[in-house]
C-alpha cells in the first residue's frame, strides 16, 4: 500500500522560510513550512523501504524544483528489498510475473541489465527466483544512496511505531527517537501477520485439528514451518499459499512430476 500524508497549513502558521513544490497528478505534495526549527529543505518521510520507497525516491527527485530531503525508514537488513523480497529466503520461491516485467532502472538499471553485469543473464519470459530481485532491488536501494545532489537520501534502520501531525509538520516516532518531516509518504506494502502459535480455534467453527487447540501459523518467513509435521491446512489459495506449498515440499528436498494428466 501508499498513502501520503501531508498536513493542512492554517492562516495562524508563522511565515514560510521557503517553498518546494512537489506535485503529483495536479497535488501539492506540501507547500510552505513554518517555524523556526525548520530545516533549510523539507523533508518526506517514507515508512517502509521495499520496492515502492525505490520508485519513491525516483519521483520525488523527478518532481522536485529545489532542495529537498528524502528519509526512509525500513528496519530490515535488505532496504530496497524488504521482508517480501529478502535475499536471503529460499530459491524455490519464485516471482508470479516474468522478469522482462521487473524495472526500477528510472533512477538506476533495469533488472536484466543488473542480471548481465552480475553474470546471471535471464530471458524476458523467465519466472525467477525472489531472492535474486532482492539482491537487484537491494543494489538499486543502495544506488540511489550515493546519489549526490538536491535530493538526498537517508537511511532510518528502524520500524516506525507512531506517526502524528504536530505544529503544522509530523512527528515520526521510530526506535527510541523522534524524527521531523513535513509530509509522509506510507508504503508499508504487504502486511506479514505475526506468529500465532497454539491459537485458540475460532468460536464456532471447531478446531482444524481434532485436538481442543491448534498450532496457527503465519507463512513468512517460510522457515518458520521448518518444523511442521503431520497435517497441514492452509487456509486460502492465493500466491500465498503457492509458496506454504513449495516450502513444504521442495524446501524439503522434494520434487513435482508430471504423472501424463
Amino acid at each position: 500500500m501508499s498513502r501520503l500524508l501531508s498536513p493542512k497549513r492554517t492562516a495562524a502558521a508563522a511565515p514560510a522560510r521557503g517553498r518546494v513544490s512537489v506535485a503529483e497528478d495536479g497535488f501539492d505534495l506540501f507547500a510552505s513550512w513554518a517555524g523556526e526549527s525548520a530545516p533549510d529543505a523539507p523533508t518526506v518521510a517514507v515508512v517502509g523501504g521495499g520496492p515502492r520507497a525505490v520508485w519513491a525516491v525516483d519521483e520525488l527527485r523527478r518532481a522536485a524544483s529545489g532542495p529537498l530531503r528524502v528519509t526512509v525508514f525500513e528496519p530490515h537488513a535488505a532496504p530496497g528489498a524488504g521482508p517480501v523480497y529478502d535475499p536471503a529466503q529460499p530459491d524455490f520461491l519464485r516471482m508470479n510475473f516474468a522478469a522482462g516485467n521487473i524495472d526500477v532502472s528510472a533512477g538506476g538499471q533495469s533488472f536484466a541489465d543488473w542480471c548481465a553485469a552480475a553474470g546471471t543473464p535471464c530471458g524476458a519470459d523467465d519466472y525467477v527466483p525472489r531472492p535474486l530481485v532482492g539482491r537487484y532491488l537491494r543494489d538499486q536501494f543502495r544506488l540511489r544512496q550515493r546519489h549526490r545532489g538536491d535530493v538526498p537520501l537517508r537511511l532510518v534502520a528502524e520500524a516506525v511505531r507512531s506517526v502524528s501531525p504536530d505544529a503544522g509538520r509530523f512527528a515520526v516516532h521510530a526506535g527510541g527517537g523522534v524524527y521531523w518531516a513535513d509530509a509522509v509518504l506510507l508504503a508499508t506494502g504487504h502486511r506479514m501477520n505475526p506468529c500465532d502459535h497454539a491459537a485458540p480455534a475460532r468460536p464456532g467453527r471447531g478446531p482444524l485439528n481434532p485436538d481442543e487447540r491448534t498450532d496457527r501459523r503465519a507463512v513468512y518467513p517460510v522457515e518458520r514451518l521448518d518444523d511442521v509435521a503431520g497435517r497441514v491446512d492452509v487456509r486460502g489459495l492465493s500466491l500465498t499459499f503457492i509458496d506454504a506449498v513449495l516450502a513444504l515440499t521442495e524446501g524439503r528436498g522434494g520434487r513435482f512430476e508430471a504423472d501424463g494428466d
